[in-house]
């Protein structure tokens, strides 16, 4: 749905882009949401997308490259251009925080390189996983991306790398968050340890369910070990307020077994009370008085 300067015929605009109408000849990048499917033909088809599109996400990025062979690069050259284009696709950003870039295979700051066997020639599917820097999201940094900078970043960096690239030519830009992409995709082909061409290329099956594959792997072991901290709290909440309860009923019980104890002493004191009387020291130290008076008058008058 649009047909650009050296096209021939009409394209689809790219995940992430429309054009308005027919006969456009470039794509305008969402302002809100997201269209996961190429050809969009207006805004409306931009849907929400939520965390998926905002800081800390993680993007697939895909480029179909035409007139780049990279099924006969020796081992060096394809660790070089993997690494360059790593940095063309950050650069190619505009000038914000460039974010993280990943390999399909987890290798940091590198893309993944794909031949593709098409006629006449060879082509080759860069592809690699971005993490949405802080401060961004993912349509800021589609608003900013530019493919014509991006295309001779990698003519550059493909020369550079003594690779036959100085007539590349982008067919596809592609920026989708990873849980729109297919469960299995395809890897790098595996390169020789020498520096013997690469006869037969090699592909490897990745699933991908919604992260990356070096990121799930590593997210994974974390959240078993958060689950298993939990259960432990759970655990030692559960023995502490049964403690807690025990401590107090015995306390509860040793203040019935006092008062219990205490009301029969009372009851004892206030009976015996009641039958003795009150007694007044007054008259207690008078009647001794006299008592003693009456035994001394006895002995003068035995006397």
């Amino acid at each position: 749905n649009f047909s650009g300067p050296a096209a021939a015929s009409c394209k689809q605009c790219s995940p992430g882009r429309y054009a308005a109408s027919l006969g456009e000849t470039s794509c305008q990048a969402c302002e809100d949401g997201w269209s996961r499917v190429p050809g969009a033909i207006s805004a409306a088809m931009c849907k929400e997308c939520g965390a998926e599109c905002a800081a800390g996400a993680n993007v697939t990025i895909m480029l179909e490259i035409e007139h780049l062979d990279c099924s006969n690069l020796t081992a060096k050259q394809a660790e070089d251009l993997a690494t360059a284009y790593a940095d063309d696709i950050v650069t190619s950003m505009g000038r914000g925080p460039g974010g993280r870039i990943f390999s399909l295979s987890g290798e940091a700051s590198q893309v993944s390189l794909r031949p593709l066997q098409t006629s006449p020639s060879t082509d080759c599917r860069v592809e690699c996983l971005m993490t949405v820097p802080e401060g961004s999201t993912l349509q800021a940094i589609a608003k900013e991306q530019n493919v014509a900078m991006l295309q001779e970043l990698l003519q550059g960096s493909a020369i550079l790398a003594n690779a036959d690239g100085a007539s590349l030519q982008i067919v596809q830009m592609t920026m989708l968050p990873t849980s729109g992409i297919a469960t299995t995709m395809p890897t790098m082909p595996t390169m020789p340890t020498s520096g013997a061409a690469l006869a037969t290329p090699v592909t490897v099956p990745v699933t991908t369910t919604g992260v990356a594959a070096g990121v799930s792997s590593i997210a994974a072991p974390t959240s078993q070990l958060a689950a298993k901290r939990r259960h432990h709290f759970d655990g030692r909440t559960g023995f502490t307020l049964l403690v807690t309860f025990l401590c107090l009923a015995a306390c509860l019980c040793c203040v019935e077994l006092w008062h219990v104890v205490w009301k029969r002493r009372g009851r004892r004191l206030m009976s015996r009370w009641l039958k003795t009387g009150p007694s007044d020291p007054e008259n207690s130290e008078t009647e001794s008085s006299s008592s003693d008076n009456g035994e001394t008058g006895s002995t003068s008058h035995r006397l």
